[in-house]
């Protein structure tokens, strides 16, 4: 890894309380905010639970206007949504079926194959 990607820094956003159009990095080490939601559309950014990268839709930042009180900006995988309860319910039969393909597929397994 280069210096320069070690210096990257992806914003965590959560909305102001005042404001729901504010929001604003909740790193302590950064003093960013935005004053328009609109602008970060399509714009990537930490998932505040499982801090993967991701990259903002208009969804995620027109959900949170509706609500009172701070509104975390989550990764589809993270959030409630109907798509994110199904993504997690994909995600887990996946990893099973590989699970299960690496074991058949794997050359040092118990049952007698082998190189």
């Amino acid at each position: 890894m280069s210096s320069i990607e070690k210096d990257i820094h992806y914003h965590i956003y959560q909305r102001s309380i005042s404001n729901k159009e504010v929001y604003r990095c909740i790193d302590p080490d950064c003093k960013h905010y935005q004053p328009k939601r609109e602008f970060l559309v399509g714009k990537r950014a930490r998932c505040v639970k499982c801090k993967e990268l991701f990259i903002i839709t208009q969804k995620q930042v027109k959900a949170g206007h509706q609500r009172p009180g701070h509104k975390d900006l989550v990764c589809l995988t993270c959030s409630n949504s109907k798509k994110g309860k199904i993504l997690r319910i994909v995600e887990t039969q996946l990893e099973g079926i590989l699970a299960d393909l690496s074991k058949e597929n794997n050359p040092f397994n118990s049952n007698g194959g082998g190189i």
